[in-house]
């Protein structure tokens, strides 16, 4: 909506300044009867006595009632307000499961209400602002009887979605609702008076903290950094991109680390020094939780328009300040708001807490040489919000009763999305518990402040062993160990819970907030599951560290991981296969235990949502003991028996409502998950799901595993395309068909998420089996990419009824060999080069599998140390061999000190893409693939490790799972082999 919609209820305030101030009221919760004037219902059937049976799935078209996901969502005669029936929603509540509606009408700038009225047997209602309202509601069961929602609004966009969700705390909600309606309304209800709004003085600057303090910075100098950094940035060599710089809080009650980029403190403050603001990209970032108050707060800070501008005046947009209600709130049971605090192009200062609640100050009359004091704030006790610039402002009442809710983010300089910087010298941020009408003097003591984390010293467990007096590289050695430790520090600062959030590299560095490559903050208790970079696979780096080590803090945190896979577990028994056990994709730590969020009732299969899990359990038993590990992992591979597809693959997705695998796409297009025991081999779904009924079947010498397993290698080779190009699809129908995934992720014989996965499942097959029919595919394969070979390789995906190389774009092929199709793809908005351009494949990788093949019919696979070695002396030359490895030295060198990063051991990624500066994931397998090898082997050298466990550089352990069994050298010793 824009600020000057006629319909908006505003109201223009002289005050004795050359400032206007106006107030946008949008949307109020409904406590009397409704405005006058005509009003129409724009949904239909709200009242379901006129509909039938389960509703549609959702998003199949507009002006109907649709089922997001619920276990039932439909008409039924059990309760009614009024007629003879209302809406049933049934759910398990591990997802946000609703009933939606789409209202294609709306008129942006005119009234509505919505409306219904509804009864809770079990867990609640959720009520979404994505649908178009200005916060989210929660109404909490169970019910007595019929109660009614009603809520005024003003629209912002044509389209308006009813979305009618559930409690999503792994309970069932049993919900029903009727007369649901979204009335057009006459005129704007009648809306709350603005009142003025003004400090009896202006504050100086806060010298110390006080007792209602909850974040205060004076951007004088850097702070709140550990002694070695600190001593670190007096260097005259120090660079100004170093992270250490950053303009941290001199006092907060949570994180007082900042993140964030291109700013600098700079002298002429407003008090001291300040914090510039003024490039492209630049912004300053704290975490929300402990340091922003939720019920009553007050923000106060100065502004000075940058040297040489006016950015009071400048017709641009400029942001100042944003806070981000964090997602925690969803799954605690708090509601919470957004604030938005920047200048708009026509130079008015806003004000905005949610969608459509603003208030509006011209400032093109600020001077821009002079210091200007900018407060913002609110009081949910009193239901009232507050701007002020240099003291004097308007206060209006919140139009609808906000509930408190953390914030995840302090965003101060730009905005939260787009590179808007406020473009001016930012000085003395102070954040108070206080409403802006408190001004008595706060004597009391400030909350105690967390202090900086200090650094760990290690003791080595390879100096002094006499391995520099056998001829080995100890300088190097100890190098290896001695980065590879600092590093697993880091990634054990970074757990929260049992868990990490590894989309990405997430962890930002030094404030170790969580955040992708945006500048808003996940929640610190946010726990992430699935891709090759997810929590599992951490754990089991910290596992392998412990054997190679033998450092008690890293199995201390491998066990935290593997409680809490026990604790989120959802357990269900089957007929067929015992117990099952799933788990969500994405979990919430708490001070009341972690709690899952959604994914478990459409359970992941790839993207080793239920092997990483599995695999944990099982490789924390190896080391505990502990039976309740193994009985979960056993647990974890009964669902995967039960999710196994009939053909033998595994699907996308498990549906728990329905008891069946899904494929991501539909038939002749992308998406829609309509593919009934539709198969993957994309992100590994079926071969990993193989390595890991075989780690388990080694444990409990269960067949039921190895039969799954010889079903599914069989499938990968029904499952080759014919020619031309004999390849494999990343994803199939239940009939071997190719179809679409994603828009991107079309119908196609592809080698990544294809072919390269369909070999490894059959290479294992083979030396499991011993059996010639497993490599015979590939040999088909090599010799159809002979025949498509280009100058530099292959590409990436192929029309397998053709042969003509392809690449897709929202649900478009392009034929990349058409010069006017690839520059039509580009245009498109193309894509990552490795699925367009030549040598996507490249002639290495054709090599590497063509000699995998030779050396599995030679009977040469990986590299290993046997069980039984002959001498000391063969461990010996093998470290030597291996510490003079390329790949292991060129890890090592990437754990040094680099460039303008002060710190041994970190692998920081230092990408311009990262609006909120350098950050790292805690899963990142290099730092550990072959500098924990080198450790391992070391220790078996000097007789601390059995040679069993130890297999050189080339094994590639912890992509392969070797290591979860007792002796990793037996792992394809099973009874699938002939013997």
């Amino acid at each position: 909506m824009t600020p000057d919609t006629k319909e908006a209820a505003m109201c223009r305030l002289s005050l004795p300044t050359v400032l206007t101030i106006v107030v946008v009221l949008l949307c109020r919760i409904v406590t009397a009867s409704a405005a006058d004037g005509p009003e129409t219902n724009l949904i239909k059937n709200g009242d379901f006595e006129s509909a039938v049976g389960n509703f549609p799935k959702w998003h199949g078209a507009d002006r109907r009632f649709e089922n997001d996901g619920c276990l039932y969502c439909g008409p039924t005669d059990e309760q009614a307000f009024r007629g003879k029936r209302s809406c049933k929603i049934r759910t398990t509540g591990t997802r946000g499961d609703c009933l939606r509606y789409v209202c294609p009408d709306m008129k942006p700038g005119k009234a509505y209400r919505f409306e219904f009225h509804y009864r809770i047997q079990s867990g609640g209602i959720v009520i979404s602002q994505d649908g178009g309202l200005s916060q989210n509601f929660r109404l909490a069961g169970p019910t007595n009887k019929w109660k009614k929602f009603a809520v005024n609004f003003v629209a912002e966009n044509r389209n308006y979605v009813v979305a009618i969700g559930n409690f999503r705390r792994r309970k069932p909600n049993l919900i029903f609702v009727d007369d649901v309606k979204l009335i057009a309304l006459g005129q704007l209800p009648p809306g709350f008076s603005p009142t003025p709004f003004q400090l009896a003085t202006l504050p100086t600057r806060a010298g110390r903290p006080a007792g209602h303090t909850a974040l205060l910075a004076h951007f004088d100098a850097v702070v709140g950094l550990d002694v070695r950094y600190l001593q670190n940035i007096q260097s005259p060599k120090i660079s100004p991109r170093s992270p250490l710089l950053r303009p941290n809080a001199d006092y907060a009650r949570g994180n007082r680390l900042s993140a964030g980029r291109d700013t600098a403190i700079v002298a002429n403050g407003k008090f001291g020094k300040s914090v510039a603001l003024t490039a492209p990209r630049a912004c300053v970032i704290f975490g929300g939780e402990k340091n922003c108050p939720t019920r009553t707060a007050t923000i106060e800070l100065f502004a000075k328009s940058q040297s040489g501008r006016n950015i009071w005046s400048d017709g641009k947009e400029r942001w100042f300040a944003h806070l981000h209600r964090s997602q925690m709130n969803d799954v605690t049971g708090h509601d919470g708001f957004h604030l938005d605090f920047y200048k708009n192009r026509l130079n008015q200062l806003v004000l905005s807490c949610g969608k459509g609640r603003r208030i509006q100050i011209d400032v093109a009359g600020l001077a821009p040489e002079a210091w200007h004091h900018l407060l913002l704030g609110w009081d949910l006790s009193t239901h009232r919000m507050f701007l002020s610039i240099n003291g004097k402002g308007l206060s209006v009442s919140l139009p609808l009763p906000l509930s408190p809710g953390e914030f995840s983010t302090i965003l101060l300089g730009n905005h939260p999305r787009q590179n808007l910087p406020a473009g001016c010298l930012l000085d003395e941020l102070s954040i108070t518990s206080r409403p802006p009408t408190s001004r008595s003097a706060d004597n009391g003591p400030p909350r105690p402040m967390r202090q900086p984390r200090q650094h760990r010293e290690f003791q080595s467990v390879l100096v002094g062993k006499g391995l520099g007096d056998i001829g080995v590289d100890e300088k190097m050695l100890l190098r290896t160990e001695r980065r590879v430790r600092l590093w697993l520090d880091w990634v054990i600062r970074a757990q929260r819970g049992g868990g990490w959030a590894t989309t990405v590299d997430n962890v930002r560095w030094p404030s170790m907030l969580r955040g992708g490559y945006e500048r808003l903050c996940d929640p610190s208790g946010q726990v992430t599951f699935g891709k090759t970079y997810n929590t599992s696979h951490t754990a089991m780096h910290l596992c392998f560290a412990y054997e190679a080590i033998g450092d008690p803090r890293y199995l201390q945190a491998a066990r935290r991981t593997a409680d809490m896979y026990l604790e989120l577990q959802a357990t269900a028994p089957s007929k067929r296969f015992g117990i099952t056990g799933r788990w969500p994709k994405i979990a919430y730590v708490t001070s009341d235990g972690t709690i899952p969020g959604h994914g478990l009732d459409r359970t992941m299969i790839q993207d080793f949502y239920i092997t990483g899990p599995t695999l944990t359990l099982l490789y924390v038993h190896k080391l505990t003991g502990r039976k309740e590990y193994l009985e979960g992992a056993i647990r974890g591979a009964n669902f995967l028996l039960l999710a196994q597809n009939p053909n033998g693959s595994w699907p996308h997705h498990f549906e728990w409502s329905l008891q069946a695998g899904f494929g991501t796409g539909s038939p002749n297009r992308p998406g829609g998950n309509q593919l009934r025991h539709g198969a993957e081999l994309n992100d590994n779904a079926t071969t990993d799901a193989i390595r890991t009924l075989v780690a388990l079947w080694h444990w409990t010498r269960d067949d039921r595993y190895l039969a799954a397993v010889r079903r599914a290698a069989d499938w990968v080779i029904e499952a080759q395309l014919d020619g031309p190009t004999f390849g494999w699809a990343a994803q199939y129908d239940s009939n071997n068909v190719p179809c679409w995934a994603r828009a991107h992720e079309p119908p196609a014989a592809v080698w990544g998420n294809g072919a390269l996965m369909a070999s490894n499942a059959l290479l294992l097959a083979h030396r499991l089996t011993g059996e010639e029919k497993y490599l015979v595919p590939l040999d088909r394969y090599l010799a159809a990419l002979d025949t498509l070979r280009t100058p530099k390789g292959w590409y990436q995906q192929y029309d397998y009824k053709n042969g003509r190389p392809i690449a897709a774009r929202g649900g478009k092929i392009y034929f990349l060999d058409d010069p006017e199709q690839l520059k039509a793809f580009q245009a498109a908005g193309g894509g990552s080069a490795g699925y367009w351009q030549r040598g996507a494949l490249p002639v290495k990788e054709y090599n590497r599998l063509k000699q995998q093949v030779v050396s599995a019919r030679q009977g040469k696979f990986l590299p290993m140390i046997p069980a039984a070695v002959s001498s000391r002396d063969q461990l010996i030359a093998v470290l030597k061999q291996e510490l003079g490895n390329k790949s292991l030295n060129r890890d090592v060198d990437l754990l040094a000190a680099r460039r303008w990063i002060p710190e041994e051991g970190l692998w920081l990624s230092t990408a311009n893409k990262f609006d909120a500066g350098p950050a790292f994931s805690p899963c990142n397998e290099r730092p550990v693939r072959y500098t924990l090898r080198i450790c391992h082997l070391a220790r078996a050298v000097i007789g601390e490790v059995d040679p069993g466990q130890v297999f050189p550089l080339g094994g590639e352990i912890l992509r392969h799972r070797y290591h979860v069994i007792r002796q990793p050298s037996e792992f394809f010793n099973t009874s699938l082999r002939k013997r």
